[in-house]
Order: C-alpha cells, then structure tokens, then sequence
C-alpha cells in the first residue's frame, strides 16, 4: 500500500514542470527531465563582471576598459537555461503553485558550485544584503518583488541580512527586455534613492537580482550606493546573459 500511495498520488494530483509545465514525477527539483538537462551552470566566468567565457579570467570582453562600480558579480546559471523561465514565471507569471515550490531555490543556493564557492569566500566580508527594488506601482501590482523573495531565502542559507528600507525605486521605468545598454542606463537614471546613507556608510553590500543582462541596473545601483557611502557593492543574480 505504501509503495501504490505516490503513484496514486500523481494520478488523482499530476504534479507539473516549474518551467516548462509538463506532467512530471514528483522529484526535489520540481523539474521534468528535459529541464534538469537544460540547467546551464555557469562554470567558466569572468571574476569581475559575472559573465560566461571560456576559462575562469579576472576580466573579459563585457566589462574590459569599463567604468564598473561594483566589485564583483555572481551569477549561477546561463540566460537559456531552464531556471530562467521559472524566474520569469515568478515575475510575470505568478501561482500559488509556484509559491509553494520556492524550496528549488534553497537547494539552489545549497549546491557545491564553483561560483557558490568563490561566492562564499567574500560572504564574511558582506554586511548585508540589498534586493534590487521595484517601484511601488508594479509591487502593488504584482503583489510582492521577486528579487526580495528569492533574496530572503539566500540569506536563510549563507546567514544574511536582508535590508529592503535602505534603496527605493522612485521611477516607474518601463521592461527592458530588449533594451540595450545605454537605453537601459538612459530609463534607469535618477531611478533609485538611498532612503538612508547613515545606514550604508563604510558597508559592503551584495546586491541581489534575479536575472541579469546588460549590467547597467547593478552598476547604476552600485554607483548610487558607493556615493552614499558604502565601501564595496558586489553583485548576485540567479541568471546571467553570456
């Protein structure tokens, strides 16, 4: 009886793909195997900007002669890979379905990855965390920010702090998927305010994203932070264009 009460389960109750919404078996990952075999692990990066090259390097060809403001950036998985659609799904798409699987992301955060690991080594150095705002229009919208969910169960694992009062988003700027960098940095200025500098002086602050493309948000918030005081701003995000 014990060993007929899953497969019943998954009958009455079929349980679905996070990302591509296919019937699966009921597994950890929440994923179908198509899924899991398209999870692109960033392995290769650049130390400085986060982005995919072919071997590890302190700089590449995105950041190289580049005003940066931040000192590094992390990321875990590339754009195309499955993860990236559960991220949008979270943000444009969201279920109470969705909600309740969040766990994929401790486990996420959990793995023994080499960008996880570099990642650990500055953690010590980290005074808390800083999720990248969204402007109140779309959080009364949406109903909660996505980079401030998914920040507050990073923290759970590498034992932050999440601090949401400190960086406002003042301007309702439109998606800016498709837009290319000077277009993004052009919507993004004078977007963000520091609410509270006192709070930020001689700080190191991880940024948390959840996807990342062009840079240009992590770097504008970088840029705004470190004039208010803080001492070094390093970047996350979950998924990470090449």
């Amino acid at each position: 009886m014990q060993r007929l009460a899953p497969f019943l389960l998954d009958l009455i109750f079929p349980t679905h793909c996070l990302s591509c919404n296919a019937i699966t078996e009921r597994n950890d990952t929440h994923l179908c195997s198509n899924c899991i075999e398209n999870i692109i692990n960033i392995e290769a990066y650049c130390i400085k900007c986060g982005s995919m090259t072919q071997t590890i390097q302190t700089t590449c060809t995105n950041c190289y002669k580049k005003n940066l403001n931040f000192k590094k950036n992390f990321s875990l998985f590339s754009y195309d890979s499955s993860i990236t659609k559960i991220l949008k799904k979270l943000k444009f798409t969201p279920s109470d379905f969705l909600m309740s699987k969040l766990d994929i992301f401790y486990n996420i955060f959990s793995s023994k990855t080499k960008v996880l690991a570099e990642l650990d080594k500055c953690i010590q150095d980290i005074d808390f965390i800083i999720p990248v705002p969204i402007h109140k229009n779309r959080l009364a919208q949406r109903g909660y920010n996505q980079a401030e969910v998914l920040a507050n169960i990073f923290a759970k694992v590498f034992n932050l702090v999440v601090k949401n009062n400190i960086l406002k988003k003042e301007k309702n700027t439109r998606f800016m998927f498709g837009l290319k960098a000077p277009e993004r940095a052009k919507e993004l200025s004078n977007a963000f305010k520091v609410s509270d500098s006192h709070q930020i002086k001689d700080k190191n602050i991880l940024v948390f994203d959840d996807i990342s493309t062009t840079g240009v948000t992590l770097n504008t918030i970088a840029q705004i932070l470190k004039k208010n005081g803080a001492k070094h701003v390093y970047g996350f995000s979950i998924s990470k264009t090449s």
